[in-house]
């Protein structure tokens, strides 16, 4: 076997190893002080071009930034830390696709979550299962297009849910209604910008006895539906 043979069957056997290396390499958790910048408690790693969140963070952290990044799926062993004290949680203009059901498993006491500028098109019924006390979730700007009924059902403190500029083709009235059964309503919905063409007035209506929508402008001056007597309305236009 000539020389040159010798080095090109060698070749793949240096190189292969490498790059298995380089693959278990950014399985490991990063290191968050060499990417973010950190302030106390608050943690901000948004625009250093992260393609995975895979971190081990201080559990003391309370807000955690990773917006303006090329994560493309958050998946529940993204950080093996109980952030037991985050509260806010930014992961907004990424590429995200996929949600684990057991992404927020480690942190349950997250109070705003803003997943908006994504590219989500589908919200299960237990990926926000353990955001008991989560009370805005920002998921405007997806390509949501289907949502099931349960999907926020376990998440008692929710008021405020922006779902506009998503590709939702009917009005989630399903979700309300599962909610009324327990819950206080939403302070506000908004699912403006969408592919909705009939608001479901009368089920609307129906679902409480003072339940009577009425055109109200919404905080982007877009219409809106108010009801009487409450802080809920739901932007549909």
């Amino acid at each position: 076997m000539s020389k040159r043979c010798f080095i090109l069957f060698l070749l793949p056997a240096l190189v292969l190893p490498v790059v298995r290396a380089n693959r278990l390499l950014k399985r490991k958790p990063q290191d968050h002080r060499k990417l973010c910048v950190c302030a106390s408690d608050i943690i901000s790693c948004s625009n250093v071009s992260l393609t995975n969140a895979t971190f081990d963070l201080p559990r003391h952290t309370v807000v955690l930034d990773l917006s303006f990044n090329s994560i493309t799926q958050l998946r529940a062993t993204w950080t093996s830390t109980d952030l037991s004290q985050l509260q806010t949680l930014l992961l907004n203009n990424n590429n995200l696709t996929f949600l684990s059901s057991e992404a927020f498993v480690h942190t349950t006491r997250l109070r705003y979550l803003d997943l908006s500028s994504n590219r989500l098109t589908l919200l299960d019924e237990i990926i926000f299962e353990p955001l008991e006390e989560l009370e805005i979730l920002l998921l405007f700007n997806n390509c949501i297009s289907q949502i099931d009924r349960f999907a926020f059902h376990t998440m008692v403190a929710l008021q405020k849910l922006y779902l506009s500029h998503n590709q939702i083709s009917r009005f989630p009235v399903e979700v309300l209604k599962e909610r009324s059964k327990e819950y206080s309503p939403f302070k506000l919905l908004d699912v403006s910008s969408n592919r909705i063409k009939v608001l479901p007035v009368k089920e609307l209506r129906a679902m409480r006895g003072a339940f009577a929508p009425r055109p109200r402008t919404g905080p982007d001056g877009g219409p809106g539906l108010e009801v009487p007597g409450r802080e809920e309305w739901f932007q549909v236009a």
